[in-house]
């Protein structure tokens, strides 16, 4: 009996260790199969902007490929552009479109006074509207988007949220840019920029704001039909503010990858859950780090809209910023 029962002991003793090795080799699996589902994860956001760069027709690419030997690795940048109107409309609108590290191009004509107020005229599939003065002169309109766009630009440098492991400190930037250069003579442009540079000295953050084309001058004058050398000046200009005021920032790889499919999709509009389930798709793992990569492209890129705490909008996500204006106007 007494053997019988060592040998039951025996038995249970490796029962017990081969429930131990079991238990410690389902561990290592796991552990396995989560930096493999990570390394998977990655696989498919890199995919999915090969996909992107694929497509791109060969002629055009071998130009990009050409650009991009030809010059500095940090001497170059990649801009979204977003195109508004003088309407009063799109006044309204400014603050839905600044985000933080913005250039914001401020276009007037040297032909028109500052003093005075400018016409508009709507343009629809019916035909043209008759024109009509606004209320507002042209000063009042560049000086009013010039302070929508300081006030907010820097009420959102330096944004970050704990749980978003991201800290961008870009700063925003503004220019002015005169046209129709060759229809007013060096006296007019004179003129302007001296009642300009007043206007702009009364406040800190404008100065700050405002790249000036030389000392004194905030306005940089362009004939665009002839004025070569003074339009590569405004390049020259702009390139070098991207270069000083815009911080180089590292994003994950899989949010690059879902703001290349949703530009790829060309889809305006988009329900929350679709979104997600596109993002999951890219790599992005759970809710909240969706969350915070939609917070970082309405709020720091600048290209889609997002508004989770407006009634109404909490479900939508618009990556056609066009689409607002077209229903607007």
């Amino acid at each position: 009996e007494t053997s019988s029962t060592d040998s039951e002991n025996d038995e249970t003793s490796d029962d017990l260790h081969s429930v131990s090795v079991d238990a410690e080799e389902h561990r290592n699996i796991s552990q396995n199969d989560s930096t493999k589902h990570d390394d998977d994860l990655k696989t498919k956001a890199i995919d999915e902007i090969s996909k992107v760069v694929e497509k791109i027709p060969s002629k055009k690419k071998r130009q990009y490929i050409s650009n991009i030997q030809n010059i500095d690795k940090d001497n170059h940048a990649v801009l979204q552009i977003i195109d508004t109107g003088g309407q009063p409309e799109f006044h309204e609108m400014l603050p839905a479109l600044i985000t933080g590290p913005a250039v914001n191009l401020l276009v007037f004509k040297l032909t028109e006074e500052l003093q005075s107020r400018y016409s508009i005229t709507y343009r629809s599939s019916d035909g043209n509207s008759e024109p009509y003065l606004t209320s507002l002169t042209h000063e009042e309109v560049i000086f009013r988007s010039l302070s929508s766009i300081a006030c907010l630009c820097y009420n959102t440098v330096g944004w970050n949220f704990d749980e978003l492991p991201i800290q961008d400190n870009s700063e925003p930037a503004a220019f002015l840019i005169a046209t129709y250069r060759d229809c007013v003579d060096g006296e007019k442009v004179d003129t302007v920029n001296d009642h300009l540079k007043h206007r702009i000295q009364t406040s800190a953050e404008l100065c700050n704001l405002i790249q000036f084309s030389a000392p004194g001058k905030p306005a940089f004058a362009i004939d665009t039909t002839r004025d070569q050398n003074e339009i590569e000046d405004l390049r020259k200009s702009l390139h070098n503010v991207i270069n000083t005021k815009f911080q180089d920032i590292k994003v994950p790889v899989s949010w690059c990858a879902l703001s290349l499919k949703l530009k790829r999709r060309k889809q305006s509009l988009y329900t929350y859950q679709t979104c997600f389930k596109l993002a999951k798709e890219s790599g992005i793992k759970d809710e909240d780090d969706f969350k915070a990569v939609l917070w970082f492209l309405h709020n720091r890129a600048g290209t889609i809209m997002y508004y989770p705490d407006v009634k109404g909008l909490e479900d939508i996500i618009i990556t056609n910023i066009q689409l607002v204006f077209d229903r607007i106007t």
